[in-house]
């Protein structure tokens, strides 16, 4: 991180972004930069925790529905297909959107 990602983390955290605007004595806005990849960086978690969930969720009524196509005996057995299905999915959704971040 070093000094200058320290001093800027500590000044976001006191003046939130208007960190950015702040003029040092030699005329640079050295914190410019800093907070640009916070920025992105934060979004770009943001937007994978947003896109697993939404995948999850669409996966559930997928799965959900072809289940029913199966055309099972009993409820029972039903709803375990239905579960074992959404518990691969998911797990491989969310292990494959760990190796992104």
């Amino acid at each position: 991180m070093g000094y200058l990602g320290c001093y800027c983390s500590n000044r976001f955290k006191t003046y939130g972004f208007g960190i950015r605007d702040e003029v040092f004595e030699d005329g640079s806005k050295l914190c410019e930069d800093w907070i640009k990849k916070f920025a992105m960086s934060t979004g770009f978690l943001l937007g994978i925790i947003i896109a697993v969930s939404v995948v999850n969720i669409a996966l559930a009524y997928i799965l959900a529905a072809l289940t029913k196509l199966e055309r099972r005996h009993s409820v029972t057995s039903e709803i375990t297909s239905s579960t074992l299905k959404i518990l691969i999915a998911q797990f491989i959704n969310i292990v494959s959107s760990c190796s992104y971040s």
